[in-house]
């Protein structure tokens, strides 16, 4: 009995040693386990420390296979930098101008801006200079399109770095060519005369350049009308007054009797109304970006195979066309220049830039000499006729630069309406002083 109670006894003592074992063995593992926490938490801490973000601010692209690229390459590029996160914002373009002019007057914001046509010339000294990135480009990948220099080169300093530019020029019906009995389509201003009376003549559908206040095309069709004869709204300097000129008197003449064979709604056209009659077969030739084929493929595929489109049209001036440029900016409050310099290089390196032209499928162009001739050109010969188009585009206010004067200038239509106003009537001596007195009073109140 006696040994039965004590082996009770040593059983029960056996049993607490081992839980109060157990209990000191679980202190222990409590104390390592927080001592993990806090390093793992510690580690994360240091980890989010050390990575820094950059923020792209960029437009939501008319083409979306674009934007979807854009996305991929960037989840690659912070892959492959460690401590490094760039994160994209997509705006609205009609946003676009007012949220840029918000974050650099007021010093905060996104680490990379975007900037249309001459831009970047009204924040010029709030900009992180560029000098290095652009020579390193220029010298891998050829010469900058002038726009681009005329754009984002300021007082022998790059401010802003090219990207892209929308092509656009002559965009024609080769089967309509055909039946009007030319073999090649009109490579001058007055070759494209010739023709529009040949269509007349023979009852086809006709050439329709717009002409009413269309920010895209009426201004694309004025300017380049006005610099190919050698017209000029300013000098060099951008600001002497040059629009009243022979030249400028050549431009308005050849317009005016251009338009006694064009469809006479081109007045009143929008920036949308050329597209539906070239889908409707109602014209033949038109100037466009390659939206009006790209609609056809989906809505109109018969019409593809008889479309094509070709550079702009030579005058006795040169060859001139309006560009549609688009800049990456670096405003200088920005506490990551190094990363935004090296992210916008690996966009415009050939490994990226080259797949993100493809998809595009001619809605953007390269502003490198090199990519002049990208694969992706070839892919379809019916956008072929775009890829030179970089070589002649220019910005208002040329040859003097893409000043504030000029951006209003266009804004409100004068070259346009100059032309028009002679088409209408006024005698062309009159119309040209007119659009001198219009440009003089925007000269004049920014003085």
């Amino acid at each position: 009995m006696r040994l039965e109670l004590k082996r009770r006894i040593a059983m029960r003592s056996k049993r607490f040693d081992s839980t109060r074992l157990t209990r000191r063995a679980f202190l222990g593992t409590a104390a390592n386990t927080a001592i993990g926490v806090w390093g793992l938490s510690a580690g994360l801490a240091r980890k989010a420390e050390a990575t820094r973000v950059l923020t792209f601010q960029t437009w939501s692209d008319y083409t979306p296979a674009s934007d979807r690229v854009l996305k991929k390459q960037t989840r690659r590029f912070n892959k492959k930098h460690k401590g490094i996160e760039v994160e994209l914002e997509f705006i609205s373009l009609n946003d676009r101008p007012a949220k840029v002019a918000a974050a650099i007057e007021s010093g905060a914001g996104p680490d990379i801006v975007l900037f249309w046509y001459g831009e970047a010339r009204l924040y010029e000294y709030s900009l992180h200079t560029v000098d290095d990135l652009c020579n390193r480009l220029s010298q891998k990948y050829g010469d900058w399109a002038p726009a681009i220099k005329s754009a984002n080169f300021m007082n022998g300093h790059w401010k802003a770095i090219g990207w892209n530019h929308i092509p656009q020029g002559p965009t024609y019906r080769e089967d309509i060519l055909k039946q009007a009995g030319w073999e090649k389509f009109p490579d001058t201003w007055h070759d494209l005369l010739r023709y529009a009376k040949d269509l007349k003549k023979k009852k086809l559908p006709p050439v329709a350049l717009t002409l009413g206040h269309a920010i895209g095309d009426a201004n694309a069709n004025a300017y380049a009308c006005l610099w190919s004869f050698g017209g000029k709204e300013v000098e060099e300097d951008g600001k002497t007054i040059a629009i009243n000129s022979k030249e400028t008197e050549e431009a308005v003449e050849f317009m005016r009797e251009l338009y006694e064979y064009m469809d006479p709604s081109v007045l009143a056209w929008d920036d949308s109304n050329n597209n539906r009659a070239f889908l409707a077969g109602a014209i033949s030739v038109t100037t466009n970006a390659v939206s009006i084929y790209n609609v056809a493929k989906r809505d109109v595929p018969e019409l593809t195979s008889k479309m094509n489109h070709t550079i702009p049209w030579k005058g006795p001036a040169g060859r001139r066309s309006i560009g549609i440029t688009l800049s990456f900016g670096i405003p200088s409050y920005s506490k990551n220049l190094d990363i935004a310099e090296q992210y916008i290089e690996y966009l415009l390196d050939r490994e990226q830039f080259s797949p993100w032209l493809a998809v595009g499928t001619g809605m953007h162009a390269g502003v490198l000499r090199a990519y002049d001739d990208d694969p992706f050109w070839d892919a379809d010969p019916r956008i072929r006729g775009f890829k030179d188009n970089a070589k002649y585009i220019y910005l208002p206010g040329y040859p003097g630069p893409p000043t504030r004067e000029a951006a209003e200038i266009q804004s409100k239509f004068i070259i346009v309406d100059m032309f028009v106003k002679a088409i209408q009537g006024t005698p062309t001596k009159k119309a040209i002083l007119w659009a001198e007195s219009e440009i003089m009073k925007i000269h004049k109140k920014s003085a």
